[in-house]
Order: C-alpha cells, then structure tokens, then sequence
C-alpha cells in the first residue's frame, strides 16, 4: 500500500471519523467565552491606561501648587470661570498644557501656575483656590461642597471620557485636605 491507496484504505476504516457537530459546537462556545473575557480584559487595561493621564496631571497639578504656595504663601486660583481647561471634556485629545491656549480665558493662570503636559489630554481641568474661610465651590457633578477652611486651599477636577462611546464622563476630585482621590465613573 502506498499513497493514495493507504489514505483510501484509512478513510475507509470505520473507526477513522472526523469531530462531531456537538463537539465543533463545544469548541466553538468555549473559544467564544474566552474571546469575550478577553475583551473585558482588554478594555479595562486601556481604560486603567487613560485614567493614569487624568491622575499624572492632577499630580502635577498638586505639585505646582504646593511650590506655588511656598514662594507666595498661598495657592493661586487657576480658574475663574466654571470652564474646563483646555476645554470642554469630550473624549477627543485636546491641546497641552505646554501649548499657550490664548483663547482660553483661564489660560495665563495655568502658565503663571507652571503646569506643562508636552502631549495632548483627554481630559479637562479645573483648579480653585482660596484662602481661610467660607469656602463657596460646589463640584460639577458630585455636589461635594466645602463648607469652612481653616487654611488655604485648593480642589482640582479632571473629567473626560474614558469609554469613547458613552456620554458619562469620569470625575476626578482631589483637594489640599487630603492625599485622596475621588473618582465617579471611571469604569463607565
């Protein structure tokens, strides 16, 4: 027996079958499960990955303030509006810190705060300060609210989308308070 006689003689045999439809379906299924964890998997590391730009900034933020208040004994009110800075939070990667947004109306006081980010983000900021006192800044979207300072004070918002394809908006709080971070929707 050779070649093409012995593939005859195999196939011929009755033992020699191929898969079964319930074992191709078994296969197909158990590919289809791990596809799926897989993609969970995947999307949550890059929504980790874009929520580490967010929580950088802020930290450069945080710093900048800190050596701010040692030169002048106090931190520097960055916005005066209820603007985001660059701009609005929309999912799309806006200009750097580092690039000079005159059209801004808060832009001087980012330069004079120091902050640079020599990449585009994906997110906007704000930043309030204050001094002792009633303290009159209520959150965005949080509703948090600081009701009396016994010193100065700043609170830094982030928010952009992290998803690209959801209309909520992940938030991110941090204040000269503490050294935590508030975060709403980083997982939407």
């Amino acid at each position: 027996m050779f070649g093409s006689q012995r593939i005859r003689c195999v196939l011929a045999r009755r033992g020699c079958r191929g898969f079964t439809l319930v074992e191709l379906l078994t296969v197909v299924a158990i590919v289809g499960v791990l596809a799926t964890i897989a993609v969970i998997l995947v999307s949550r590391h890059v929504r980790a990955g874009k929520s580490v730009e967010a929580i950088s900034i802020i930290s450069s933020i945080r710093t900048a303030q800190e050596a701010y208040r040692a030169e002048t004994g106090s931190y520097l009110n960055v916005t005066q509006t209820a603007e985001w800075y660059p701009k609005l939070p929309d999912g799309d990667t806006r200009l750097s810190f580092a690039l000079p947004d005159g059209a801004h109306v808060d832009a001087p006081r980012w330069r004079q705060l120091g902050v640079s980010r020599t990449d585009g983000t994906r997110f906007g900021f704000r930043a309030y300060a204050g001094s002792a006192g009633p303290v009159n800044v209520t959150l965005s979207t949080t509703g948090l609210t600081f009701a009396n300072a016994r010193d100065f004070w700043y609170v830094i918002e982030a928010s952009g989308d992290l998803t690209d394809s959801s209309p909520e908006l992940s938030l991110y709080v941090a204040s000269s308070h503490n050294n935590e971070l508030y975060v709403e929707n980083e997982g939407e």
